[in-house]
């Protein structure tokens, strides 16, 4: 089977029954390759036949997300779920930290600007976190670098 024009498809939907939908059609589609958006599904979906993701925190810990993905494709159940952990750990600390849809975001570029990659100013409409979300982030961004090296 193939589709002129379709060589891959992100997942963001986090619904894991539409990803498995989706995954059997390109079962059909050996050269489209299936990627899934949420993090926090990395681990399940890479065990069910999804070729990678799209990781926000794969700017932050890239060593992390390739080395989960690695686990995961290989079949590594036991050091899938203790890198699933930390990924999890990520998601808690910087992305949950303010409220609202922005907040993912809004974390991400908060932790790069404490690790000194990037600055947190965003575009209108959003602004990006004052105090004491700046200062959690940015001990909880520290924290968890210094837990992988």
């Amino acid at each position: 089977m193939t589709i002129p024009g379709i060589v891959g498809l992100k997942d963001s939907s986090g619904d894991m029954c539409y990803f498995q939908n989706i995954r059997a059609l390109f079962a059909e589609l050996p050269h489209a390759s299936l990627f899934i958006g949420p993090e926090q599904l990395l681990a399940e979906s890479v065990l069910t036949g999804a070729h990678w993701s799209v990781c926000a925190g794969a700017n932050l810990f890239p060593k992390l997300y390739v080395a989960l993905y690695h686990a995961a494709a290989s079949g590594e159940l036991q050091r899938t779920v203790e890198l699933h952990g930390k990924v999890m750990e990520v998601c808690r600390l910087i992305y949950e930290a303010g409220h609202g849809s922005s907040s993912v975001i809004k974390g991400l570029k908060c932790a790069l600007a404490s690790l000194g990659l990037c600055s947190d100013i965003m575009a209108e409409p959003f602004q990006r976190f004052a105090e004491p979300e700046r200062s959690r982030i940015a001990e909880a961004a520290q924290s968890l670098k210094a837990s992988m090296e």
